[in-house]
């Protein structure tokens, strides 16, 4: 399996943390070398620099927990826990996600059917906070396309029976096939694209509205 320890973007938690303490998760901003430079994972704020010593890819050694420096989480549990620090108000927002550990991958984030408009703003703030690009799915009209520093990359999607998810991981506005490098697998887009401006859940209208 790929290793993604080390790499920009990556999220990691502190070790030795107190039982049922909430995490104060950090992304690797610059990688490289000896020293490392992080910032709080969902404001990227407070950068600093660390030892890459003090960041580990797994939260044990020799079967011992580790108690100090921080550890390599799944990117779909930092995803499940800042969205759902934003979304207390609205608990029925998010009905399922699929989020690859390789962030500039990502992943979607499907919604329940007719979610408030606010929530809807509410999770795109809240990712949008943590440099990740969000914008509607491709395929689907109750999912969001989301990944980290997604700006430059096309967002297109399609679903294969039984081989899941693939990604296309070319430039934004390319004019060939879009291919998914990790599968080879490519495909062409059989529908337009919704506006940038579209939420799931409410409805199209002829142009976008001046609040969104």
């Amino acid at each position: 399996m790929e290793s993604y320890h080390l790499r920009r973007g990556q999220v990691y938690a502190p070790c030795g943390q107190p039982e049922g303490a909430a995490p104060r998760y950090v992304r690797i901003v610059r990688p490289g070398g000896r020293r490392v430079r992080i910032a709080d994972a969902a404001t990227g704020r407070r950068e600093r620099e660390v030892d890459a010593t003090r960041l580990h890819e797994f939260p044990t050694r020799n079967g011992v927990p580790r108690r100090t420096g921080y550890t390599l989480v799944e990117t779909s549990e930092w995803l499940w826990e800042v969205t759902g620090r934003a979304l207390r108000e609205y608990p029925y927002t998010i009905s399922a996600t699929s989020i690859d550990q390789d962030v500039s991958r990502g992943g979607f984030v499907r919604l329940e059917p007719q979610p408030a408009l606010e929530a809807v703003r509410l999770l795109v703030a809240t990712l949008e906070a943590a440099d990740w690009t969000v914008e509607p799915a491709t395929i689907y009209a109750d999912e969001l396309r989301v990944r980290y520093q997604g700006q430059n990359r096309c967002p297109s999607m399609y679903a294969v029976p039984s081989e899941g998810r693939q990604y296309c991981t070319r430039w934004r506005g390319h004019s060939d096939e879009h291919q998914d490098d990790r599968t080879l697998h490519q495909w062409v887009d059989d529908a337009p694209q919704p506006p940038p401006w579209w939420l799931p859940g409410q409805r199209l209208p002829e142009q976008a509205p001046a609040s969104v």
